[in-house]
């Protein structure tokens, strides 16, 4: 994707005030542990080198791949929904496993083999759903702390920016009574293909992507066309995941920005968590049971069967009554309120994983690391700056064997 997303990233590592090496998948959108990168700039590396976090080595016996072994590594796996049994077995690589070997290559790393030299016991895992199998997966294994992020309403505000002064949305008159983007059916998102099965009969009151003849593209995520919510009354919204997780996206954000009342297949109680955060439901007017019901075939048939029943009826009267509910929705989107609070949830969230995670190093990967370098570098027993390097990592060691950790640790004067 080229629409913007980088910004979420800085805007995480500025909040967190820089106390993490923060990782993230690029191309956005990937899933491939390869397209795992840093987020890294000069301005980073002077700071954590005037205020080194680690405190493992003086200033001038650190390597840029340092701050990376020791620094608390915050990894964000935040656009896409959680797949633990993908990553579970790793392709070999001997780049990244020669020095740990193949059985510890694989035990427990998931997505910590991108970079098996990070020292820490646990990495933090910034994800977007609740109520997630996922999420207990990876806290399972032990190497990760799971911290939640409604990270798509922060990519929504800046994408939908504009909808918050924009009146072209606003009904000009009805066309097709619901409003239905159904772009990708594959992956989580092939139970759309069951979906559009069931809506055949009321298919002719359903507008199925936009009225605008345009080139559909991953990029297509990051705007919203005024004139299909201009002529349509309703929208239902498919989000990227229908199962038990609430994995909430742009997709649900679009119509809160343009004013529009919806339906929405996701997760059971996507609805109550909207109302939860602040926003309100339209349940006066549409039956919405069918987010308190867990099973998802019986879910999808609930949304439907509240479509034919709106099919036959004056919608128009409808949303004319639920404009206060629309009204409240798209102001409190676009309310510096809701912007802290989703910031103050991501900073709490973080700081809670970090807590759990202790910050501490896994001394004995570390020790196995050691091991590895003097055997493959043996040149540097004659070098005065490595041998001293080795002596301070050594005593580090020592230190965290003896029961110590990086809170504790005090870094000794050799010279």
């Amino acid at each position: 994707m080229s629409i913007p997303i980088h910004n979420l990233y800085d805007y995480i590592h500025q909040v967190t005030e820089k106390q993490y090496w923060v990782k993230y998948f690029y191309p956005f959108g990937s899933k491939n542990i390869d397209d795992i990168v840093d987020l890294h700039s000069e301005s980073d590396e002077i700071d954590l080198a005037n205020n080194c976090p680690n405190k493992v080595l003086p200033q001038e016996y650190i390597h840029r791949s340092d701050y990376t072994r020791f620094q608390p590594v915050l990894l964000c796996h935040d656009q896409e929904p959680l797949d633990f049994e993908s990553h579970a077995v790793v392709e070999p690589n001997k780049k990244r496993n020669l020095w740990l070997g193949e059985q510890e290559f694989g035990k427990h790393m998931n997505l910590r083999a991108r970079h098996p030299t990070a020292f820490q016991n646990k990495w933090i895992l910034l994800h977007s759903e609740l109520n997630s199998r996922q999420v207990d997966l990876y806290e399972s294994t032990g190497r990760f702390s799971c911290a939640y992020c409604w990270s798509h309403a922060f990519l929504a505000l800046d994408w939908f920016r504009f909808a918050k002064h924009d009146t072209r949305y606003l009904h000009k008159g009805t066309k097709k009574k619901f409003l239905i983007y159904n772009r990708e059916q594959t992956g989580s998102r092939t139970y759309r293909k069951t979906f559009a099965n069931k809506i055949t009969n009321i298919v002719d009151h359903c507008q199925i992507g936009s009225f605008n003849e345009q080139n559909i593209s991953g990029d297509s995520s990051a705007v919203y066309t005024p004139c299909d919510y201009a002529h349509t009354d309703i929208s239902v919204v498919l989000e990227t995941v229908f199962d038990q997780r609430i994995h909430l996206t742009e997709k649900t954000i679009r119509p809160m920005a343009c004013q529009h009342p919806f339906l929405l297949l996701a997760g059971p109680g996507s609805l109550q968590y909207l109302k939860d955060t602040g926003f309100k439901t339209f349940n006066n007017y549409i039956n919405e049971d069918y987010d308190y019901e867990f099973d998802n075939n019986n879910r999808m048939q609930m949304v439907v069967n509240e479509m034919q029943r709106l099919s036959q009826i004056d919608t128009r009267k409808i949303v004319c009554k639920l404009q206060p509910v629309v009204e409240h929705n798209h102001k409190f989107l676009f309310s510096e309120e809701f912007l802290q609070q989703i910031t103050n949830e991501l900073k709490q969230n973080i700081h809670n994983a970090k807590q759990q995670s202790g910050d501490l190093i896994d001394w004995k990967l570390l020790v196995q690391w050691r091991k590895f370098q003097q055997e493959k570098y043996p040149q540097w027993k004659d070098d005065t700056w490595a041998v001293k390097r080795r002596q301070y990592i050594d005593m580090f060691t020592e230190f965290l064997k003896q029961g110590g950790n990086m809170d504790n640790y005090v870094p000794p004067d050799l010279d």
